[in-house]
């Protein structure tokens, strides 16, 4: 096992001895009536006195498998899902082949285009790529 170094970083520090232990740094640190005010502890250097760098690792969580609950609840989501999409496919094959009544069309489109963020191509009498 290495041994670890503690020095104090601190700018205008007199104290340039490298300890074995952590603790304050005693020049440094302000003292009120004996009690500690303002803390200046040592960081971790190497032997030379270099300053240690430390890489921060980042947790992922590890789940285990799944719960009942939660396999119940992530596959209503997919049906939820997947029902959404099939009326939304239906919905624009709907209004493509004109199969839709002219008083339901602008809800039926307002509704599509809510629902999925883009406008639906709507077939009537202006449109004329269907010539080409």
């Amino acid at each position: 096992m290495s041994n670890t170094y503690w020095k104090c970083t601190n700018e205008g520090c007199v104290d340039e001895h490298i300890y074995n232990f952590k603790g304050l740094c005693r020049s440094c640190t302000s003292y009120d009536e004996g009690k500690v005010s303002e803390p200046i502890p040592r960081v971790k250097v190497t032997e030379s006195g270099s300053l240690v760098v430390v890489h921060k690792h980042t947790h992922s969580s590890v789940r285990g498998p799944l719960t009942r609950q939660e396999k119940k609840e992530l596959s209503a989501q997919v049906r939820s899902e997947k029902k959404h999409q099939v009326m939304m496919r239906r919905a624009k094959r709907m209004l493509r082949d004109n199969d839709v009544p002219e008083e339901h069309r602008e809800a039926l489109v307002a509704m599509v285009s809510e629902s999925i963020g883009e406008s639906v191509h709507v077939h009537d009498e202006n449109c004329n790529h269907e010539e080409e």
